[in-house]
């Protein structure tokens, strides 16, 4: 237990909803949101750095030589960074802001970005406590909507819960070329409803969880989304497409929100046969 408080009280958060000069609250949200999502590709380069490093720091021969790269990439981050103003440690935080989490540890870790976006929803005594929000890449924008994963799977879920089924594997696809969204879903045994139901309910949600989206879907500018059911063990198949590409089993998280022309992974061809 002594072990976990050391590393919790030693963590040093970055904010990404922090005090701001005046310049900085002038920006519209989507120059905020596109600040975001420059700002998290900065810090994995910077992280992929560190994390080389880390990999190797019980040998100090192969460790020796990457630590000075390491340096000059977070150094470079630090003078790319568009939101965050400076870095604080846990007694500095604030209700109700958001926060990407870098970790130090005595026993390693050092500055390592876990591209976690948490806010802090109260105190007990002096620790804050924070909410999961969802991982930093998870943000997609094809007409200015500025769909979130988290809006994604809280739609999803509702509408699976709904329906009596459990969402087993969820990527939202978003299309630029086409102006929509596509939903892959494998779903538990059940009565499934017709994919167009499907879409409609999750759009439904989309509505009234996010009101830009409401708004591009309204005037036209988004079109509907499209839904498709997946066979069984689809997720696990994504999982060791991903593997296989380099990925860290042991580290493995699937990101449900992404863009049609990043995504590797041929999906369709996982398509539930009627």
């Amino acid at each position: 237990m002594g072990r976990a408080w050391i590393v919790i009280a030693v963590a040093v958060l970055a904010a990404c909803g922090g005090v701001k000069q005046e310049q900085d609250r002038q920006k519209d949200i989507g120059q905020q949101t596109a600040d975001i999502t420059a700002d998290t590709r900065t810090l994995e380069d910077a992280s992929a750095a560190v994390n080389e490093v880390i990999r190797v720091q019980d040998d100090c021969e192969a460790a020796r030589p990457l630590i000075p790269r390491a340096n000059a990439a977070l150094d470079t981050a630090a003078g790319r960074v568009r939101t965050v103003t400076g870095r604080t440690t846990l007694d500095g935080l604030r209700k109700g802001r958001d926060y990407y989490i870098i970790v130090t540890t005595p026993s390693g870790l050092y500055r390592y970005f876990i591209n976690d976006l948490v806010r802090v929803t109260g105190f007990l005594h002096a620790m804050p406590l924070l909410k999961f929000l969802q991982k930093g890449k998870g943000v997609t924008n094809i007409t200015g909507e500025k769909l979130y994963e988290a809006q994604v799977l809280t739609a999803v879920n509702e509408v699976m819960a709904q329906a009596g089924l459990d969402a087993r594997f969820v990527m939202m696809l978003a299309d630029e070329e086409a102006r929509h969204y596509r939903l892959y879903i494998e779903a538990s045994t059940g009565n499934k409803p017709p994919t167009g139901m499907l879409a409609n309910a999750v759009d439904a949600k989309l509505h009234a969880l996010n009101v830009e989206y409401h708004a591009k879907r309204e005037s036209g500018r988004l079109g509907a989304p499209q839904a498709v059911w997946l066979e069984p063990g689809t997720g696990e198949a994504y999982k060791r497409f991903c593997v296989k590409q380099g990925q860290r089993e042991g580290q493995f998280k699937t990101l449900a929100l992404a863009y049609r022309r990043t995504f590797t992974f041929d999906l369709d061809a996982h398509r539930e046969q009627a």
